[in-house]
């Protein structure tokens, strides 16, 4: 089975399932473990983590609690998952990541040598589908970011690509890559000033 986060989270989950003649424990351990956390580690240019902060530190200061660049990936994972309920269309969702995958492949290519000797050649590819060790950052060093997320809502994410895989099967994402793309992403809209609202708003909830 295809796995679209470090957990496996839809194959352990599958495993995990009461059945009929499981017992009062499993099922109550069963409740408890979709309430329990999940880590993640992403990694992004330098340069992008750098904004993260300014923005983050922006958000602290007006609102005057601490706001961290996980708190700010929590919020864009919910606005995520918020849309994928909303469009209901698998082609849709799928378009919008494929757009965002290629504006971060723009921004952020990496040179990788080739493991085909046929090629002869390194071929480029966006930082976060490198899955080979001998690679070179075009764009300077990366930072590692952690965040955690409920196991029921990390669970939601993995579905999503999953139901993804049957009409496109040879999709890149996982959890991992969509955090990543989101998180650039964002921070490329917040460069040209698409999302000096976004600002305002955290603040305005973090206050509440």
């Amino acid at each position: 089975m295809r796995s679209y986060s470090r957990h496996k989270l839809i194959e352990d989950e599958l495993n995990r399932l009461p059945t009929g003649r499981s017992s009062w424990i499993e099922k109550m351990v069963y409740r408890i473990n979709k309430r329990v956390k999940v880590d993640y580690t992403i990694s992004v240019p330098a340069t992008v983590f750098l904004r993260i902060l300014a923005f983050c530190d922006d958000v602290s200061e007006l609102s005057e609690l601490i706001f961290t660049p996980a708190d700010l990936l929590d919020l864009l994972y919910d606005d995520f998952l918020m849309f994928t309920r909303r469009t209901d269309d698998v082609e849709v969702i799928h378009t919008q990541l494929m757009m965002k995958w290629n504006g971060t492949v723009k921004r952020f290519p990496t040179k990788v040598k080739s493991t085909n000797e046929k090629e002869g050649k390194s071929r480029f590819s966006s930082y976060i589908m490198v899955e080979e060790q001998e690679e070179k950052r075009e764009n300077g060093k990366t930072i590692n970011l952690q965040v955690s997320f409920v196991r029921k809502k990390a669970l939601r994410g993995e579905i999503v690509f999953s139901d993804m895989s049957e009409q496109f099967p040879d999709h890149p994402f996982t959890l991992e890559k969509l955090l990543e793309i989101l998180l650039c992403d964002f921070i490329e809209e917040y460069k040209k000033g698409n999302h000096k609202e976004v600002l305002t708003r955290i603040v305005k909830n973090l206050n509440k």
